[in-house]
């Protein structure tokens, strides 16, 4: 097999062209794979003339290499599931526990949606706190909320979460909460931070 591989990274591929392994997989220009059978190995072979198998339809390809997964995944994606069901997660999950591997784009996506999923129980747990909130601050959480449900934003969910549990804003973090406003074009509600 080092062998073939050797003397296929020295060769063009042309499109119209099949490579056949000396274990019987033919290889085409695209990178796919498909088992032809090992009694055409190590020939090449045009559009017309590949061995076909099964009324002339390729067997399935093989499947791009997968990896194992961190348990650190595995236990976001419980966690995740816990809060709101997500069939594409649900789907990784019976995947892993099955003992399969993840493809890289899985994983990919997966931590995308693990990422929004962590915003919205953020942005959750911040608007179910029963902390009794300054009147000062009533005006400055409104705001926020208003500002969040335009764009989504970590940092303006952290300071939410700050002035819910009716803590003080330094005045860093009031000029960075002005900029935000100014940029999604709410100047007027940026004077509350001041």
């Amino acid at each position: 097999m080092k062998n073939f591989s050797q003397w296929l990274k020295t060769r063009t591929v042309l499109e119209y062209e099949t490579y056949v392994d000396d274990e019987g997989y033919g290889h085409d220009d695209e990178g796919n794979v498909s088992f032809v059978g090992k009694q055409y190995a190590g020939g090449t072979y045009g559009l017309h003339d590949l061995p076909r198998r099964h009324g002339g339809e390729y067997t399935k390809p093989i499947l791009a290499k997968r990896k194992q997964v961190d348990p650190s995944f595995i236990d976001s994606i419980k966690k995740a599931l816990e809060f709101k069901e997500n069939n594409f997660l649900r789907s990784l999950l019976l995947q892993i526990e099955s003992g399969k591997g993840l493809s890289d784009k899985q994983i990919q996506i997966g931590n995308k949606i693990l990422d929004d999923l962590r915003v919205l129980y953020r942005q959750t747990k911040a608007s179910q706190t029963d902390v009794s909130v300054s009147s000062s601050n009533l005006q400055q959480i409104e705001i926020l909320k208003k500002a969040l449900a335009i764009k989504d934003s970590d940092f303006l969910s952290s300071i939410l979460a700050r002035l819910q549990t009716n803590k003080e804003l330094t005045e860093n973090q009031k000029k960075a909460v002005r900029r935000s406003l100014y940029m999604m074009s709410m100047r007027p509600a940026a004077d509350y931070f001041r």
